[in-house]
């Protein structure tokens, strides 16, 4: 190990989760030699401050790094500019780092991981991401016939525990200048969705200012730039904010109930050394795709209560039972 990234966490007003995702880094097996920056997110209002109060004790009392840094806004900076200038303020000093938020929960390797891909692929410049983040099992299966260690996806990050460089972070365009062009071109459009069914509407809602989003055009400046992600094929985070208390993260996937497996050591290689990377690529991909909605339904385990799939369920099987009355009477 020559050089190890600096890690850049960011809180707001979640004291619980910000202690458990911290204790985790500082399991980590080079937490103690690691530089750690903190930034925490200032009061929307009045009602925000006992809360984050509470983040301020977890944070000032924390130790197991080996310098830690805190930044305590005074204003709302929201997670799109708290994160980017939080991320552009390590790399005026440092060539690259690991980010992680405050409901991201490690494995103990981790930091290792992400380090030893840091410098691995520091000049593999078609790499702009590192990410300790894959779906447990349970929920996308690689082929056995699959047996690298990392694998690579094209034009899409992760934010979900990452690392990057500062001259691929600095190439990202947040103001996503060229979008009305981009968003003329039928074609583009359809590859840039190959990452995900939503991903030219999250670019469009981030331009119109409807949600408050940063990594949305990390992914659009990989996918122009032909940049990609390289993912651990096993799981060493989670995320652990599905609830009501995530600003951007509201689901019923269980993405957390799963233990980390002890890896520890990695094999690195290049895209050009991995010849069936598509396999693990596609089966990571094709998750992110929207399924046919009566799948979506059957998947949902808040099916019962979600009105909304349950209704088109049982309208699409009155409509099914109609058509066939009319073919077979």
């Amino acid at each position: 190990m020559t050089t190890l990234a600096p890690i850049a966490f960011f809180c707001f007003n979640r004291a619980d989760k910000t202690k458990q995702v911290l204790e985790a880094l500082a399991a980590n097996d080079l937490s103690g030699e690691s530089e750690i920056f903190i930034f925490c997110d200032g009061p929307r209002n009045i009602r925000d401050l006992p809360a984050i109060k509470e983040v301020y004790a977890v944070i000032d009392s924390l130790v197991g790094f080996k310098k830690i840094h805190i930044t305590k806004r005074e204003i709302n900076y929201g997670s799109q500019f708290s994160i980017i200038y939080g991320i552009n303020s390590v790399l005026d000093n440092h060539d690259s780092v690991i980010v992680v938020e405050d409901d991201i929960l490690t494995s103990k390797h981790f930091l290792k991981f992400t380090n030893e891909a840091l410098n691995f692929y520091r000049d593999e410049k078609d790499v702009w991401c590192i990410t300790g983040f894959n779906y447990p099992k349970n929920l996308v299966t690689i082929p056995n016939s699959y047996r690298e260690d990392v694998f690579f996806v094209r034009g899409k990050n992760s934010s979900w525990g990452w690392g990057s460089w500062k001259d691929r972070w600095q190439k990202i365009d947040f103001e996503i200048k060229d979008y009305e062009e981009f968003s003329k071109n039928k074609k583009l459009i359809k590859a840039f969705n190959r990452a995900g069914g939503n991903m030219f509407d999250m670019l469009r809602m981030q331009k119109q200012n409807r949600i408050n989003a940063w990594d949305i055009q990390m992914s659009y400046a990989m996918f122009k730039a032909g940049g990609y992600t390289v993912h651990s094929s096993k799981p060493l985070t989670k995320n652990i904010g599905f609830d009501a208390s995530g600003t951007h993260t509201n689901s019923d996937l269980d993405l957390a109930n799963f233990e980390f497996e002890d890896s520890s050591s990695f094999k690195f290689k290049k895209l050009s050394d991995i010849p069936n990377n598509n396999i693990a690529q596609e089966a990571y991909l094709a998750f992110h795709r929207d399924p046919f909605f009566l799948i979506k339904w059957a998947r949902s385990k808040k099916k019962r209560n979600n009105f909304k799939w349950l209704s088109a369920g049982i309208l699409l099987a009155l409509i099914s039972r109609m058509i066939f009355a009319v073919i077979f009477r």
